[in-house]
């Protein structure tokens, strides 16, 4: 079986005489952990590792701006939403929407986004009037499941409180963002937009950057790569098998053939055809619940455990639903803690 952060770390190695002008970013820190290990793992003497970055760190350690604390980010936003809003809503009321709210911000600036076009469209009256007016009284009936004691009037209270909030929003976020350019601040998404704007006016030091193991990029990420490949600074290694690349039936490769076919992989680092090579060993197991799964997870670990090749490192529990993630960790066995 072929692994894919040692295939690299391999590839590195054997590329590189020494890691000072090179750069290696990956998704998150958690890839780096497992990169820098297999790194001690294959050399055998004393070497200084390599740079490795996780891609947030490439945007913000060149940004302008300081990524401020959600509490702060939130705070401000309730100040200029009731500028605009005018509403009686104290701030723990706001809370919960404001978190969505910095998040629809996040999502367009990272995607860079024209927020005047995008709210201009939501805010269509029409549209709005016919999404809200095409409820029969069946179909009301669905929704007092979920709001209680509601009527037509309701509805129509909060269709107006709606067309408010878009029709408001454009402002909302030009001033929110403006306010925070003016303190140095910004929350993610604004500190990806500002170092994508000005990408050309940006030092990259390193003669070479390995961009490894990524999947779905946001526009200010692809914009990146696409600025290093261009300025032939860049090396891309992909995670993937033929089975999604080649087969564009395939919507789990969707994401992944769109970032080979405009950032190769590096040259002489190809992609895994392991799928449809090794026979896999698939056995089903029904339970009556959800949480019963998590319940058998203890029994088939300490099963494997018993096998010679068994490694933690390389096991992967893969759940169906996120909140079956605190009953799991409840249910791993006392002797696999410390790995």
């Amino acid at each position: 079986m072929n692994y894919f952060i040692t295939d690299f770390v391999s590839y590195v190695l054997k590329k590189n005489a020494n890691f000072k002008n090179i750069c290696i970013v990956v998704p998150n820190n958690r890839t780096g952990l497992f990169i820098k290990k297999n790194f001690s793992e294959q050399i055998n003497k004393p070497a200084l590792a390599p740079e490795i970055k996780a891609i947030k760190e490439i945007f913000v350690s060149n940004s302008e701006l300081v990524e401020a604390d959600e509490i702060y980010l939130l705070f401000h936003l309730y100040k200029t939403f009731q500028k605009y809003m005018k509403t009686s809503l104290e701030f723990d009321e706001f809370y919960y929407r404001g978190e969505i709210i910095l998040k629809d911000f996040d999502f367009i600036d990272k995607y860079l986004v024209d927020s005047e076009k995008l709210f201009s469209n939501l805010k269509e009256i029409k549209e709005i009037d016919s999404l809200f007016d095409k409820y029969d009284e069946t179909e009301l009936e669905i929704i007092r499941k979920f709001w209680h004691n509601i009527n037509q009037a309701k509805l129509s209270e909060h269709k107006k409180s709606f067309l408010t909030l878009w029709g408001n929003m454009n402002n909302i976020y030009n001033e929110f963002k403006s306010f925070l350019i003016k303190q140095g601040v910004g929350y993610e998404g604004l500190i990806y937009r500002q170092f994508t704007d000005k990408l050309a006016n940006n030092i990259f030091e390193k003669e070479m950057y390995y961009f490894v193991g990524f999947n779905a990029l946001n526009r200010c990420e692809y914009e990146l790569f696409r600025f290093l490949k261009n300025q032939q600074k860049a090396n891309f290694f992909w995670d993937a098998d033929k089975y999604y690349t080649e087969d564009k039936i395939q919507e789990a490769g969707y994401f992944m053939r769109k970032n080979i076919r405009d950032f190769p992989n590096a040259e002489g680092f190809d992609i895994y055809d392991n799928i449809s090579t090794k026979k896999p060993d698939i056995e089903v197991i029904a339970t009556p619940s959800e949480i019963a799964q998590t319940k058998l997870v203890p029994d088939i670990l300490n099963e494997w455990s018993k096998e010679k090749d068994f490694n933690p490192e390389k096991t992967a529990i893969i759940l169906g639903d996120e909140n079956l993630l605190i009953p799991l960790m409840y249910s791993i066995p006392e002797n696999f803690q410390t790995y």
